[in-house]
């Protein structure tokens, strides 16, 4: 039983049954739900099928004259679309356009999975390109027009009948207004919260000038009238970047003119946000990390002395997340603040500032190594520091936000190992070295490489379990990762099996060539330099030679399951999926 189908909701197809063995035979089925009750049936046997959703049928029995087979063809999914409603409403944006002007048609609460196409109504050639439904309004251009025009919209869903929507729409065409005025904004970027202007130059006396949001065609303030000289519309206030168009109008027609203008907006910072040092005493010599929580993508943080706002290293841009301002080495307890700045928006002073006392003194300049520097996610390595000074204690962190990799190792005069603990991306290690006076970062810092694994406990399974002596199978590695590849193995010796596969986002097959005895199967997966062997083992099962299961005669039914579009498929006497 095997296959996919689709129809059209209300529409029937046949599932076809087609058995070996000796007859007359009796099966029954189920779609998930309901369990059909066992009839008698000839070789193939169809049964007709209305489901009004997508519906998976899959064999519960069959017999023959000689025995009852085992059930094992494979499902069969029929997918049922829904013809799409033609009684949305369709409007213009704009009824009556100048010679040579453009107009929308929009289509109300478009569905989902719906593909609507604008057609001119005349000869329904199609306008444009069909666009897929969202659920919201919709806008089907039009085209430049230069004599009145109706249109209608054809509405399409996977294999239901294409379906006219019931409104049709006319676009009146008559006098010209000059589409072709220059628009520009008087200011871009700006600063997130204020507003911009857009000027049209040369307007007309007698057309009045209407500014609208061109995402939606929305509206935006009153229309303008034109003066023969410039005209200046203000945008409102803004907060995200935005383009705008202008809709001309002269009380016979209206068109939308050609230049759009964009204004672009910068991040205004927020001065609230949380900056935080470190909570122990720095040591001498020492360098400490200022944290700024949420920080913003947009805006650039730069630390400053908050004595005199000199500046102390390099501006960092926010990333949305924690990001680290590094103090440089400090002998002096110092304060600090920090300058945040977005585009062309006022620099704004984080109103946090954070004071590093800066005290007694550790040895920072002990050497640090790692046993391994480029290793494969989910993996660890050692950080060795030398030389380490009893009566500190050590501690591994994160770089980035000084978050804690390992627990705390007391420092013995010797090297100390500590393990970096399960590492799943790149990272550079520190090494937090603190006594009863002070803490402080170690002055080295060791950059770890770590590349991606494969993912080692992705299912598997076989496609049939059970074979008959000399015939094959595949094994199936679910949810195969892109990139990744698979290698079908003999778990008994790990000898390859073909050759391998790559991985697509979906189920692999690896075929097992024939089998003349059980046979138990792994996966070794790989990418890069990152492999492993997968978790699960399959074993299958090969019935000897001669088993009457396979037996070329007085065998029990088997049976393939198929949409009557799929060409039927008589499967060998021993009943398995293929």
């Amino acid at each position: 039983m095997a296959g996919t189908i689709s129809i059209c909701n209300g529409q029937s197809t046949n599932l076809t049954f087609t058995f070996t063995g000796t007859g007359p035979w009796n099966y029954s089925y189920s779609d998930g739900i309901t369990t059909f009750p066992a009839v008698a049936a000839v070789s193939p046997a169809n049964v007709s099928v209305s489901p009004t959703a997508t519906t998976t049928y899959t064999l519960v029995s069959v017999s023959d004259a000689n025995c009852t087979g085992t059930v094992s063809a494979a499902p069969v999914t029929i997918t049922v679309d829904d013809a799409p409603s033609v009684a949305l409403g369709v409007t213009a944006s704009i009824g009556t356009v100048c010679s040579g002007g453009t107009s929308d048609i929009e289509v109300a609460a478009s569905e989902t999975g719906v593909s609507y196409q604008l057609r001119n109504n005349a000869d329904n050639s199609p306008v444009g390109s069909a666009v897929a439904g969202t659920g919201a309004t919709l806008l089907l251009p039009t085209g430049a027009l230069t004599a009145t025009t109706t249109f209608n919209v054809l509405a399409t869903r996977g294999v239901c009948p294409p379906a006219q929507l019931t409104t049709t729409v006319t676009v009146t065409v008559a006098g010209a207004i000059d589409a072709g005025l220059t628009v520009t904004a008087t200011a871009s970027p700006i600063c997130e919260g204020t507003s911009s202007s857009i000027q049209i130059a040369a307007s007309e006396s007698g057309v009045t000038y209407q500014l609208r949001n061109d995402a939606d065609d929305s509206l935006i303030g009153a229309p303008v009238a034109g003066t023969g000289g410039t005209i200046t519309i203000s945008t409102g206030v803004l907060s995200a970047a935005t383009t705008f168009n202008i809709l001309a109008s002269n009380g016979t027609c209206s068109i939308e003119l050609t230049n759009l203008a964009t204004v672009a907006v910068d991040v205004d910072p927020d001065p609230a946000l949380t900056v935080t040092g470190p909570a122990a005493t720095l040591c001498t010599g020492g360098v400490a990390s200022i944290l700024i929580n949420n920080s913003e993508v947009g805006v650039n943080y730069q630390l400053r002395n908050d004595a005199d706002d000199s500046l102390v290293g390099t501006s960092v841009a926010g990333t949305g997340g924690v990001i680290a301002l590094s103090t440089g080495a400090l002998a002096t307890t110092t304060t600090f603040n920090v300058l945040a700045t977005g585009g062309v928006c006022a620099p704004v002073e984080l109103t946090t500032i954070v004071t590093v006392t800066v005290a007694g003194s550790i040895d920072l300049t002990l050497p640090v190594t790692a046993d391994q520097t480029v290793f494969c996610a989910g993996g660890d390595t050692n950080i060795n520091v030398a030389n380490s000074e009893v009566g500190v204690d050590y501690q591994l962190i994160n770089n980035a936000d000084d978050s804690a990799l390992s627990g705390v190792v007391a420092g013995t005069g010797g090297t100390l190992v500590i393990s970096t603990g399960t590492l799943t991306a790149s990272t550079d290690v520190s090494v937090l070295a603190s006594n009863v006076s002070c803490a402080a970062k170690l002055s080295t810092v060791v950059s770890l490489t770590v590349n991606p694994s494969p993912d080692l406990s992705l299912g598997l399974s076989a496609l049939s379990s059970t074979i008959c002596f000399g015939t094959s199978t595949a094994i199936q590695v679910a949810n195969s990762e892109v990139g990744v590849s698979y290698q079908l193995r003999n778990n008994s010796d790990n000898t390859t099996i073909g050759a391998p596969v790559t991985g697509t986002g979906s189920t692999l097959s690896l075929p097992t060539g024939g089998l003349t005895a059980n046979t138990s199967f792994n996966v070794f997966a790989s990418i890069g330099g990152c492999s492993g062997q997968l978790v699960s083992v399959v074993t299958i099962t090969v019935l000897p030679s001669g088993d009457p299961l396979c037996a070329p005669v007085n065998n029990c039914a088997t049976v393939v399951i198929t949409p009557i579009e799929t060409p039927a498929r008589v499967v060998p006497c021993y009943p398995m999926v293929r």
